[in-house]
């Protein structure tokens, strides 16, 4: 029942008033629902989640920018291997997706969802923030459950899977919608 128009969040409107509306009916408890109505505010694309940009970015990553870009095939295809395989138990894939769009086999199991690459405010921290980028992928994000990975990527590995995920958000945005629709349906 969600309706998505680009860049605006009339579908996480509408269902989060008929979850509102659903438990002053009687069913469900509005303290189970409270946790919806959060992922909901998250996907809204209005801006980035919680925590993405919290305070003033540390002196040490200040000023960074990504010297890969899109056309660096082979710091797309570099990264597409730190990013689907990881380290450990840990990488990329497994929260964000095949295609970034936050979709990974781990992604529903979350409290707090798995950002987006191709949503607009992650496209737009890709090309005009990158130190942010950086900083998020290197230090973790602050009240997320997005680690930080500069204890076991080296800082040309976490450039080549930041091209990397910024590739998918620009070639995700296409499919984001349809995956939208499922994170948002209620009772997931």
């Amino acid at each position: 029942m969600s309706v998505f128009v680009k860049g605006h969040a009339l579908g996480a409107t509408l269902l989060g008033g008929l979850v509102l509306l659903l438990a002053a009916a009687g069913c469900q408890p509005l303290s189970e629902l409270e946790p919806v109505q959060g992922r909901l505010a998250a996907l809204s694309g209005e801006g980035p989640p919680p925590g993405y940009i919290s305070g003033t970015i540390p002196p040490a990553y200040q000023g960074r920018a990504n010297p890969f870009s899109l056309q660096d095939a082979n710091a797309i295809r570099q990264g597409r291997v730190i990013y689907t395989t990881g380290v450990g138990s840990l990488s990329c894939f497994h929260c964000h997706g095949a295609n970034g769009l936050g979709d990974g086999p781990r992604a529903l199991k979350m409290d707090q969802l798995p950002a987006s690459f191709a949503a607009p405010a992650l496209r737009d921290a890709f090309r005009h923030h990158q130190d942010y980028v950086y900083w998020w992928v290197s230090a973790g994000v602050d009240r997320t459950v997005m680690p930080g990975f500069q204890d076991v990527l080296t800082e040309e590995e976490i450039w080549q899977a930041i091209t990397y995920a910024w590739y998918l958000g620009e070639e995700s945005t296409t499919r984001e919608a349809s995956w939208l629709g499922k994170r948002t349906s209620v009772g997931r």
